[in-house]
């Protein structure tokens, strides 16, 4: 459900159901999604959905952080992981060349008019191959464009969800409390001030591994 009129297209996921009244725009938003992510970038799963989890998070989109929270949780095998995704991912047991993606999925996010191609060679040495940068901005770039939908068409949570155990931190508001202010990038190579709010995080047992969330019947 959301806050526009959709078409009656149950077995699709809410974000697409949203689109369903032009139908040429829902099959071009859905092979969009299928080419540069789920499987079709260079990336592995849990990196395209640990992207998209940051992205989602630091948009303030619930839907986005649940869906791909839950992703990372069904392609990690590691309910931990995706908790810790969704409060910050900073404090995250990821490798180095994994938080530098990250690092640089964020400053897309939040600061993109002041990225260089310092941010590239970051990723370079770090070890990412051309292809794969070129998949981490497609795959950022991507979630951004998913969650400004979402958000502005008011797409709910689906119903068959599960809620999963997050740490709450002292100060952390819940989504559609207050937005953060303190989310900034430090310049150069020292790790990014993350502070966001504390976000419920849920997952669906039905997700099937590898598959587009549309395939997989959910959200």
């Amino acid at each position: 459900m959301s806050w526009i009129e959709e078409a009656n297209l149950p077995d699709l996921p809410a974000i697409f159901q949203a689109l369903s009244l032009n139908p040429e725009a829902l099959e071009a938003v859905k092979g969009l999604n299928e080419t540069l992510a789920f499987g079709g970038s260079t990336l592995s799963r849990v990196q395209e959905e640990a992207i998209a989890t940051v992205v989602a998070v630091a948009n303030q989109c619930r839907y986005g952080a649940l869906t791909h929270g839950g992703f990372v949780r069904r392609h990690s095998g590691d309910s931990g992981l995706a908790s810790q995704l969704l409060s910050d991912y900073t404090q995250a047991e990821l490798s180095a060349p994994d938080l530098k993606m990250l690092d640089f999925a964020l400053k897309v996010t939040v600061e993109p008019a002041s990225m260089t191609e310092g941010d590239l060679d970051g990723l370079r040495d770090a070890g990412f191959l051309e292809q794969d940068i070129l998949s981490i901005v497609l795959v950022t770039c991507l979630f951004n464009f998913m969650n400004r939908v979402a958000s502005s068409l008011g797409v709910e949570i689906p119903g068959n969800f599960q809620p999963a155990r997050l740490p709450r931190t002292p100060g952390c508001s819940v989504l559609g409390k207050r937005r953060p202010k303190n989310l900034r990038i430090r310049p150069g190579n020292r790790r990014p001030v993350h502070r966001v709010s504390t976000w419920p995080a849920a997952a669906s047992s039905s997700m099937a591994n590898g598959a587009p969330p549309w395939e997989a019947g959910a959200g």
